[in-house]
């Protein structure tokens, strides 16, 4: 086999270009296709180039011109049942001690894995290093093509390192290698926040459709979100609807005749949290969700009691979210960014920013980081930026006070 003089794998495709010392001047291209394509499962093919840049190109012309599906088909065949399976020796027990130290998140992991990865991963063996590598580059090639963010990519190859590392460290595998992951680069998408008037639009929309159908979920679904509002800043998600009656408590205000209302979160990414709600919702919408379901005990759900599957629950929520904000025109902005529900809270601690709240006092009642907040929330009106600069600059107060004595004599 003749030697390679040159290689480059390729960031737009995952494939491989690459120069042979003394058969050809030509550059070749070679990419995964499946088991039983050829005898490696790659198809390899001279670019009739001799310079790197145009080889690049024609590469990327092969690779999109190439029909995967139709040979995938056709090979099925000939594809002989691997004793090893990607899935069984690695995936799984790397799942199975997971489940021990994180359930929730384990279970969001496995589904990231079935989606995304399973099919690439069985389909190669994975003792041999340079399928492995053909994988990976072709699954962070399928994430970037569907526009997943750098941070939502950035968690896959957590998930994939963690499990190749896991059956690296044990000798019952025969696993050697660990590839060389892409590397990531890039900020993630900075999300824009609703607005208090948007919010109350989606709210409003909530409540007619509630009218329309006289289904409760509707209903039900615009108090969640104002617990997400101004309210308390809570994240839309399982957290949330995995709040218990009991995870309600009450703080006595010396400095008031009503009390101050707090809600205790038990599963969230960091830890357990409790933070309190602003008096409005004390007042208005918690005996709401009270009243709505007066049969109920102490442990039981606070939001759609009757509800078991909180997972499936929240998928309807997020669904609805996007249709009627979508259909208010809310949902897009006119650079194509959308604002999911997620960033449903943005505007709370946006808001909250705006009246002067400390970072680090945020940073506590949200159970967020300082760091993260001042990337992510960071409010640059002018209103802010000179609240700042008076801040970096305190001497500027006194110049301006004795200025406007001078003015007044």
């Amino acid at each position: 086999m003749p030697k390679i003089e040159k290689q480059k794998q390729l960031k737009r495709i995952p494939a491989k270009i690459y120069k042979y010392e003394k058969k050809s001047k030509f550059y070749y291209v070679r990419f995964w296709v499946c088991k039983g394509y050829n005898n490696n499962g790659c198809h390899t093919q001279s670019l009739k180039v001799s310079e790197e840049r145009q080889a690049e190109k024609e590469a990327i012309k092969v690779f999109k011109n190439f029909d995967f599906k139709s040979e995938i088909e056709k090979n099925k065949n000939k594809i002989k049942k691997v004793e090893r399976s990607y899935y069984k020796d690695i995936a799984l027990p790397y799942f199975k001690s997971r489940e021990l130290v994180n359930p929730q998140r384990n279970k969001k992991e496995q589904g990231q894995f079935n989606n995304e990865m399973k099919t690439i991963l069985e389909r190669i063996d994975y003792t041999n290093p340079s399928e492995v590598d053909d994988a990976i580059t072709e699954i962070f090639y399928n994430l970037n093509e569907q526009g997943k963010a750098v941070a939502t990519q950035r968690n896959y190859k957590i998930i994939l390192s963690n499990q190749m590392n896991k059956a690296l460290k044990n000798n019952k595998v025969p696993f050697d290698q660990v590839p060389e992951f892409p590397r990531l680069t890039g900020k993630g998408i900075k999300r824009v926040g609703y607005q208090p008037k948007e919010r109350k639009q989606i709210r409003n929309r909530f409540k007619d459709e509630w009218r329309i159908t006289e289904d409760n979920f509707y209903d039900e679904t615009a108090d969640y979100l104002s617990t997400c509002d101004s309210s308390s800043g809570a994240r839309p998600g399982l957290e949330l609807l995995r709040v218990r009656r009991n995870h309600i408590g009450f703080i006595n205000d010396p400095h008031s005749d009503k009390p101050v209302i707090k809600m205790r979160l038990l599963q969230t990414k960091k830890q357990e949290h409790t933070f309190t709600l602003a008096d409005w919702w004390r007042d208005d919408v918690y005996p709401r969700i009270i009243n709505r379901h007066q049969n109920c005990n102490e442990l039981d759900y606070l939001f759609f009691p009757k509800v078991e599957n909180r997972e499936k629950l929240f998928e309807r929520i997020r669904k609805n979210f996007v249709r009627l904000s979508n259909e208010l025109g809310l949902y897009e902005l006119e650079d194509g960014r959308k604002r999911p529900i997620y960033v449903y809270r943005h505007s709370f601690i946006t808001g909250r920013r705006k009246k002067g709240v400390d970072t680090n006092v945020l940073a506590l009642h949200s159970n967020n980081s300082p760091q993260m907040i001042n990337q992510h929330y960071s409010v640059l009106s002018d209103d802010h930026l000179l609240e700042i600069h008076n801040q970096v600059f305190p001497e500027r107060k006194k110049s301006t006070k004795n200025l406007k004595v001078i003015t007044k004599k």
